[in-house]
């Protein structure tokens, strides 16, 4: 049988687990109980904003030997509010953008790429 290490940091109410794999929970009310767990794999797809903390404007990179197609790309609060939404074209082994979030509060955000295949978050901490 083969074991997979799987490193998990709890965010926002239970809501988002963080690792080597995303990991999305359902629970009924936040944090009494996990009713759900669905591990994702993402396989040979890199993703990483930098600088992380930034003062508002950002560089997300993408790596990977597919081409993933149309990606949405969203910014929400650890509360789950969605403050930012994008869609963009991602083909090719690298992509590299700006992501400008210079007039959100300074705090902390999850930032999410998905298409039908693969759903990759990350953590951002914005600091002015």
């Amino acid at each position: 049988m083969k074991r997979l290490p799987i490193i998990m940091m709890f965010v926002a109410a239970c809501t988002v687990v963080k690792g080597q794999d995303t990991i999305h929970l359902q629970a009924p009310t936040p944090c009494s109980s996990i009713s759900n767990i669905v591990p994702q794999l993402n396989t040979d797809i890199e993703f990483s904003i930098f600088p992380n903390p930034s003062a508002g404007v950002f560089h997300l990179r993408i790596r990977t030997e597919e081409n993933l197609g149309l990606l949405n790309l969203s910014v929400t609060t650890l509360q789950g509010a969605t403050v930012y939404q994008t869609q963009f074209y991602a083909s090719g082994k690298e992509l590299q953008t700006l992501l400008n979030l210079s007039n959100l509060s300074n705090g902390h955000y999850l930032v999410t790429l998905s298409n039908k295949q693969i759903t990759l978050t990350e953590k951002l901490v914005l600091q002015k």
